[in-house]
């Protein structure tokens, strides 16, 4: 979350020029395990955004529960 809010300051309102965010992430860290669950949570959050009714209620549940297991 504090990363999302710094990269959201880099930019600021009459920006003009470009701006480059660069994260660097060391392979098989905790790290790296913890922008996959992120990176997973956000695909769900998206997901239950736009579908808004409970047609995908199963896959929402199963990708919850997905989460929830790689956390442990």
């Amino acid at each position: 979350m504090a990363e999302e809010q710094a990269f959201d300051r880099v930019h600021r309102m009459g920006q003009t020029r470009a701006v480059t965010v660069i994260r660097y992430i060391m392979k098989d860290s905790i790290e790296e395990h913890v922008v996959l669950v992120q990176r997973n949570k956000s695909k769900i959050i998206a997901h239950s955004v736009a579908s808004g009714n409970d047609s995908g209620d199963s896959s929402l549940k199963a990708s919850l529960m997905k989460v929830r297991d790689s956390e442990s």
